[in-house]
């Protein structure tokens, strides 16, 4: 009789997985039986009782299987529990994910109940479940979380957790839960170094779920991935023909609904958005790519303040792979203020530019404050409202840039323009 193997294609051990308790959490920590118990047990089943949830299991005349909690499950010795079916298990799982589900003060026994089930039979009971469950907005979210989190303890040291068929097929049977990821959860696969294509099979099987995600877990999602990709992002564009392939492919759906959520007005006022720095230049690039494409649409309605607090605190880690296609994108008749703004956050990483992106800032601002010039009333010069002379006009609109503007660029932009204060002005002398 050959080794039967379960349909995650690995073959089923008649082993119970041990587990130890870090303060609270229940954490796999080797694969042998202790006197028939988990470690950890005692401390979560103290005064919980499952003698008659046993005497129930053994005669195979369980009638109500919601009836029970899962500390009582979790608590009944392995060998009755090796008695339930898959169905059994489906109903069982129903129980604590809709009917019943559990809290997250139950998250320990949950992790429990799990690890002393076998494989193949909670592999078949969670596909059954799959079938059951259509919309897993049904599931709280503190019952995703807590299987989520007992599921991936269970599965998280497997030797095939690198294989990417595996995690394909592994966040397919965890579908009802993945809205409930957690950074813990996040970490490991961290820790798992993983490939440009493990990571695109992660990211894939986050993407039925994310519109389920309360905000601050798209937040933590969102950080993993930035962080995935400042490492691997590189090793992925090779395999693509360009950068909007690129980030569409590995981050499919996700990328569209983190932006969207991003961007809503209530989450652009928030102090909280924090640009990660990027060391990779082609993530960086693709990165400042896809807020460029977000933010357009809004250029037209921001305020200088808004100008001011996009390039000026969230995108200067991301603005060194600033070009001339993201520079086409801001309207010419934005306010000069607004343009100000925008101009001293690309100031502050002029020494991060190559020549080519200077001089496309300074092509951009040419630009702008001709268009300036030629709707102003007078038609003698570009945004010197709040200037107090020829030299902090130039340092309000050129900044860094000054290098780049000839005497004869300045003079037809600012017909008053002072030739006696070039000696003062740095870049200019």
């Amino acid at each position: 009789m050959g080794t039967k193997t379960d349909t995650l294609g690995w073959p089923c051990p008649g082993i119970f997985i041990v587990t130890i308790v870090f303060g609270s959490l229940v954490t796999v920590a080797d694969t042998k039986l202790v006197d028939g118990f988990l470690s950890g047990e005692q401390a979560i089943c103290a005064g919980n009782n499952s003698t008659l949830l046993e005497s129930e299991l053994d005669s195979g005349n369980i009638k109500d299987f919601c009836k029970f909690t899962v500390t009582k499950y979790a608590c009944a010795q392995p060998p009755l529990l090796a008695k339930l079916t898959p169905e059994n298990l489906t109903l069982i799982l129903h129980c604590f994910v809709v009917t019943r589900p559990v809290g997250s003060s139950e998250q320990n026994a949950t992790i429990l109940f799990i690890q002393k089930l076998s494989q193949q039979e909670l592999e078949d009971a969670l596909e059954r479940l799959n079938g059951k469950i259509n919309d897993t907005a049904r599931i709280p979210l503190e019952a995703k979380e807590a299987f989520l989190t007992a599921l991936c303890e269970r599965w998280k040291f497997d030797i095939n957790f690198k294989n990417v068929t595996f995690l394909e097929n592994l966040f397919q049977l965890f579908r009802p839960f993945i809205a409930g990821i957690s950074q813990p959860i996040l970490e490991s696969f961290h820790s798992q170094n993983m490939s440009c294509e493990s990571f695109q099979a992660v990211v894939h099987g986050f993407n039925a779920s994310l519109s389920e995600m309360p905000a601050t877990t798209k937040s933590i999602v969102e950080t993993w991935i930035f962080r995935s990709i400042d490492v691997i992002g590189a090793d992925c564009f090779t395999k693509s023909s360009g950068s909007r392939d690129w980030l569409l492919k590995n981050w499919g759906l996700i990328s569209d609904l983190i932006w969207k959520e991003n961007f809503t007005d209530s989450y652009m006022n928030s102090t909280e958005v924090v640009v990660p720095i990027v060391q990779n230049d082609v993530v960086r690039d693709t990165i400042l790519s896809g807020i460029f494409q977000q933010l357009t649409p809004l250029f037209q309605t921001f305020t200088p303040l808004d100008f001011t607090d996009w390039f000026q605190v969230k995108l200067p880690p991301l603005l060194p792979s600033i070009k001339s296609d993201e520079l086409a994108n801001i309207p010419t008749n934005i306010t000069c203020e607004s343009y100000q703004a925008i101009v001293k956050g690309l100031s502050s990483v002029h020494l991060n530019l190559t020549v080519t992106q200077s001089l496309d800032i300074f092509n951009f601002g040419k630009n702008f404050l001709s268009f300036q010039l030629k709707s102003s009333d007078s038609h003698s010069a570009a945004c010197t409202t709040n200037t107090n002379g020829s030299r902090e006009w130039v340092l309000k609109n050129f900044v860094g840039f000054m290098a780049e503007f000839s005497i004869r660029d300045l003079l037809a932009l600012n017909k008053n323009f002072s030739g006696e204060l070039i000696g003062s002005i740095p870049c200019l002398q």
